[in-house]
This record gives structure tokens, C-alpha cells and sequence, in this order.
């Protein structure tokens, strides 16, 4: 890692991935919970005064969440955020709300409509909560951490793509708290198995970043050559169903981010 005079990050594996940053200035931790929901995707980061639930896992993983929501002694998140609406990041997350998990503050999606009816379960959960985020937006989750959404159905500080699916229209969020940079971009495309290329566009806006959370469960369509050279992330985290029928994550870019000079892969 680097040398950070202020920011140390401890990156452990167990049911779920944890990263912890600790200001020592302050005194007050960030901490960052990759939670296990199989093929599929569900990030709760928690802040020094405030929570945010970055995408909601598959059907059926509610359960999982709020064990670990519980097991943390939180009994409501501030924010949610849809990073895009297929069923695999929004799946849950009426399951957690309804099991008992209030929703404090607003629930941020890419605005617009989908059909499916995960979609609709998650529109009815959150009600009158959701809200359209916009490029440059910021999430203040206190202490000084700070979430800027850098993507957003294409939209992007250095051109726009015409989305070719919902993968596309994915947000990316960067977080930054002290010396530390985090990623995270939902199934946001790259180009790859010819896809739209977001990646490219918000590599210069991430910048150099301790942690990559790895798009797309390590598909082939994210996680492009730019975006790995720009970033230059020191460790992954990559979440995707132990032996799922996809073949995720891919060798192609296992490889990439291998090659990437002093970078720590951690897929479960």
C-alpha cells in the first residue's frame, strides 16, 4: 500500500470482505463491508456519521444483508443506491427494508423506468425516498468522507456515451476519505464483448485509488486495459457466486489486474 501518513487500510477475508480506514488525525474509522449475496452485489459503507447501502444483492439475499446490518448494531441505513436496476443489485432490497431495515435519508438511482419486476418491488420499498442522482453530485457520509458520482446513464466530465444496455447507465462513485480512494461502478461497461465505454471516460476522474471494486463480478465488459492503467489500484474486491454459470471473474481480467504493479485480488 501506500504510504499513507494519516490513513492505514486493513483488508481482511471472511463471509464478507471488510476494509477499514482509520484517520489517526481524528480518531474516527470509514469502514467498507463487500457483504456475500452469491452472484450478485451489495457494498455498505460506514461512515463517521452516516451509512450507505451500494446496491441490494439478488432475490432471495435480504436475509444475508440485514445479518450483517444486525450483527454491526445497525438497525437503518441513511442512503441506498441502485447502481443499476437489474435484479442482481436491486433484488433484496424490499426484502430489507420490509425485514425491518428503515431507510433514513433517500435512495439514489439513475432516474427513468425499467421493467421487471424487481424494479417495481424496489420502487414501492423505497417510495417517496428515491431521488435521480446527477453527475457530480456528492454524498456526505461525515468526517470528511465524501462520495462524487463521476457516471451516470453515460453522463460522464469528459463526454457522454449513448448507453447500449443497463449496464451502461451504471453510477460510479468515488469515495476519498484522507489519502484514501475507493471505486465503485456497479456492472458500469468498458468496452469489452462490444459494450459501451464509461470506464475509459471516468478513469481520469477517479484517479489513483487504493481499492477497486471490480465491475461487473470481473466480466469481460468492465475493468479495461485504461481504467486499470489510470486507476492503478493497489487491491481488489471482486463479488460473484462461487461457481456460477458465468465464468465470472474472467482470466482476461484476473490477468490485468494482476499485472498491475503490487495489486491484491480478493474474489468471493
Amino acid at each position: 500500500m501506500r504510504n499513507h501518513p494519516r490513513t492505514s487500510v486493513l483488508v481482511c477475508l471472511f463471509v464478507l470482505t471488510l476494509i477499514t480506514i482509520s484517520n489517526t488525525a481524528s480518531a474516527q474509522q470509514v469502514k467498507i463491508v463487500h457483504i456475500n449475496v452469491g452472484q450478485g452485489d451489495a457494498t455498505l459503507i460506514i461512515g463517521p456519521s452516516k451509512t450507505l447501502l451500494f446496491d441490494g444483492g439478488v432475490t432471495g439475499s435480504g436475509t444475508a444483508i440485514r445479518n450483517v446490518l444486525n450483527s454491526l448494531s445497525l438497525t437503518s441505513i441513511d442512503y441506498f443506491v441502485a447502481g443499476h436496476y437489474h435484479a442482481d443489485h436491486i433484488g433484496a432490497i424490499d426484502e430489507v427494508i420490509n425485514g425491518g431495515i428503515a431507510l433514513n435519508l433517500a435512495s439514489y438511482d439513475r432516474g427513468g423506468s425499467y421493467s421487471s419486476q424487481t424494479y417495481t418491488d424496489y420502487l414501492t420499498a423505497v417510495g417517496t425516498k428515491r431521488s435521480t442522482i446527477t453527475l457530480n453530485q456528492q454524498i456526505d457520509l461525515g468526517g470528511g468522507c465524501i462520495l462524487t458520482c463521476i457516471a451516470v446513464n453515460g453522463t460522464t466530465n469528459h463526454g457522454n456515451v449513448t448507453p447500449s444496455d443497463e449496464n451502461a447507465r451504471s453510477i460510479a462513485l468515488v469515495l476519498r476519505y484522507g489519502t484514501f480512494d475507493y471505486l465503485i461502478a456497479s456492472d458500469l461497461s468498458g468496452g469489452g464483448s462490444s459494450t459501451s465505454d464509461v470506464e475509459s471516460k471516468i478513469a481520469v476522474d477517479a484517479g489513483d485509488v487504493d481499492v477497486l471494486h471490480v465491475g461487473h463480478h470481473g466480466s469481460s465488459t468492465a475493468t479495461n486495459q485504461t481504467l486499470v492503467n489510470t486507476i492503478k489500484p493497489e487491491q481488489a474486491v471482486i463479488s460473484c457466486g462461487d461457481g456460477n454459470g458465468y465464468g465470472h471473474p474472467t482470466q482476461t481480467v484476473l490477468d490485468r489486474l494482476a499485472a498491475s504493479t503490487g495489486m491484491n485480488t480478493i474474489w468471493q
